[in-house]
């Protein structure tokens, strides 16, 4: 029986040496260890949050698509934060061109993260498509947002907030580009969430396409 933390690194995705089950992962493995990581966190609430770390979105970034049209799906049992895996895959690949995150919600962790990751990466510019929800419930952190926005990083940091439930991050590098397709917001998450990452330009625009559009159509933050 592994322990708490070793069921969690599981949930992220099996270990299995063939290409079609690293890509596709069996997913009773991910639902035993999100039970797991559940059982520890209720016996024990303060070791259980020990768990959470942003070393755990590794699991998921080794396994990155490598090719062309390549997609890797992944069950996660909330023992990272995922833009923990966002932040990381920056520091791990360098800064990319352009970032747009589309979520329901975020924390103020998040937004300090984000402005970490803008400061190191001075040529990113980063769109947060936020659904309207968040922006009357929150204000404290929509406050904190907002001055990122037109006092920190007011050339390289745009809003959306509209009637959006979607949570997709689109990350471009240029000649290379991941799609990250999750249930999970930015924010930390004690429930079993899914993810899939593509690397496939078409795909990419895609989303780029419709979330330009919502864009257009959604009047701007008041």
């Amino acid at each position: 029986m592994p322990s708490p933390l070793e069921a969690a690194a599981l949930a992220h995705l099996n270990r299995e040496k063939d290409v079609r089950e690293r890509r596709f992962p069996v997913a009773t493995r991910g639902l035993n260890a999100h039970r797991e990581f559940q059982v520890a966190k209720r016996r024990d609430a303060k070791a259980g949050r020990a768990l959470i770390k942003p070393k755990n979105a590794d699991a998921i970034l080794d396994r990155l698509p490598a090719t062309e049209g390549e997609a890797l799906h992944a069950l996660v049992c909330g023992d990272f934060i995922f833009c923990d895996l966002i932040t990381r895959l920056v520091e791990r690949h360098g800064p990319p061109l352009s970032m747009t995150l589309a979520t329901l919600s975020l924390s103020l962790k998040n937004l300090d993260a984000l402005e970490v990751m803008l400061k190191a990466c001075p040529e990113l510019t980063l769109h947060i498509v936020l659904s309207h929800y968040f922006q009357t419930t929150s204000k404290e952190i929509f406050i904190a947002l907002e001055t990122m926005i037109g006092e920190k990083f007011p050339e390289r940091f745009t809003l959306t907030c509209g009637r959006s439930h979607a949570k997709v991050a689109l990350i471009d590098y240029g000649p290379e580009c991941y799609v990250i397709e999750t249930s999970a917001n930015l924010c930390s998450s004690g429930n079993l969430e899914q993810l899939a990452i593509f690397r496939e330009r078409d795909l990419y625009d895609f989303h780029a396409g419709w979330i330009d559009e919502f864009r257009n159509s959604t009047l701007a933050p008041k």
